[in-house]
Order: structure tokens, then sequence, then C-alpha cells
């Protein structure tokens, strides 16, 4: 019998647009067709909707609150002094307005550390180089991989540190050892994995491990070391370029 295929990740990457040019493509192409799915992004979309109406409403009603509380006072005192004197103090509450509006929508928008790490991250997945059978390979190398892909971190971080002790010629292993010290909160080991990575600079591992290192600060809520590491990904227009940019973006 035929798995029916879950959507819902991609429906929220769809909807988000937070999708590759590859990925959208195919996604895009399996809507044809399937009424179940386009349902299903239907109804997605039109939660999200219903979310932002709310969220706006809310907005409104503080704003209309600061209004009672900032301006309706001044409005009895205003006829007590001249015309021009008047028209400071109004003037002067409208910009104070504006500027707490601003303020307010603001921070309504801006998304914490927390919410960008959890919409950006995702573990890498093993590349074929770890996956080739025989004599390349050790056991110890493809159990610690097997623990790293069933999500075992605690494990996993064992078994990749007993490697790169043995030998440290297997740069790319710091990659996968930095995300499972991520998975687990330990940012500062896995913030040393990656820089690893980074000073060896002559590697296929790099780009990732720059990504990973900027997301692994925006956990540890370094937010200014995070736009550098991110601004830089941009500047080097790699694969990873896209997504930073609109990290880089929500930070502002």
């Amino acid at each position: 019998m035929k798995q029916e295929m879950n959507y819902s990740e991609y429906v929220d990457r769809y909807l988000d647009n937070v999708m590759s040019k590859e990925e959208r493509v195919w996604f895009e192409k399996e809507l044809e067709g399937n009424l179940k799915l386009q349902n299903e992004v239907k109804l997605q979309k039109n939660l999200q909707t219903a979310i932002t109406d709310s969220e706006t409403m809310a907005l409104k009603e503080q704003l209309n609150l600061i209004h009672d509380q900032v301006y309706k006072p001044w409005t009895v005192k205003v006829s007590k002094y001249s015309m021009k004197k008047a028209t400071v103090i109004v003037s002067g509450l409208a910009v104070a307005f504006a500027l707490v509006a601003m303020l307010l929508i603001s921070q309504k928008n801006k998304p914490s550390s927390a919410d960008l790490y959890a919409q950006y991250f995702k573990p890498a997945e093993i590349g074929m180089s770890f996956r080739t059978s025989g004599n390349a390979v050790s056991n110890e190398l493809r159990t610690a991989m097997m623990l790293y892909e069933s999500k075992r971190f605690d494990e996993a971080i064992v078994l990749f540190e007993q490697i790169l002790e043995k030998d440290n010629s297997r740069i790319g292993l710091n990659l996968y050892s930095g995300i499972s010290h991520l998975e687990v909160n330990q940012y500062d080991e896995a913030n040393l994995r990656f820089k690893r990575i980074i000073d060896h600079k002559s590697n296929a591992f790099i780009e990732s491990a720059e990504w990973y290192l900027g997301l692994c600060y925006l956990l540890k809520e370094d937010e200014e070391t995070a736009v550098e590491v991110f601004q830089k990904i941009v500047d080097k227009k790699g694969y990873y370029a896209r997504d930073a940019k609109k990290i880089l973006n929500k930070l502002k």
C-alpha cells in the first residue's frame, strides 16, 4: 500500500515564502491536480489571515487606549492657553502618539531570536562521503551517523569526539558534532566546532559552518555578532545567502 505523503511542513514553508526556487517549483507541481493539498493550502492561508486580522485589532485597541490616556486629559486644559500654545501642545502629543504607535508596531512585527532560530534551523543531512560503505568508513563513524540521524545527539557527540581525537583530518565531522551540541543546548561547544571548520579555511563545509554559527549566535541572543555572520554569508552569495538576507531584514 502506497503511503500518503505528509505535506504539512511544506505548506507552512510555501506560505511563509522560505522555500528555495527548486523546492517551490516542485511544490507547485505537486499542487496541480491534488485537490486535497490545494484545500490544505487554502485552509492554512485563511488561518494565517484570521490570525493577522486578530493581531491587528488587538494593536488598534492598544493604540486607542494610549490615545485616551495621553491625548484626552489635555483637551480640557488646551482652552486655558492661547491658540498658539495649544497648537504646540497638540502637535507635540501627535508626534509622541505617532512614535509610540511606531514602537508598538515595530515590536509586534519583529520576531525574537528564538523565533528566527526555530523558523530557519534544520539539522544538516549526512553527505554521501559519510555514507560510503566499506573500509573507507569505520563502524564507529557509521554508528555515530546513525545516532545523529536518530536524533540521539548526546550519544552521537561522544562518538564524533572520539573519532576526531583519533583523526582530526575529518574536519567535516565538526559540523555534525556542532549541530548535535546545538540540539542539546550546548551553545559554546557548538560554536567551537563550527569555528574549527571556518578556521581550517580549505574544506567543503565552511558555508554550512558559517550558517549554523549564525544560528548559534541567535540562540545565544547575541544579535550583533549574528548580524555580522549573516552579512558575510550574504556578501559571499552562496547557498545560504537568501535565507541569511531574510534573517537580517527581520533583525532590523
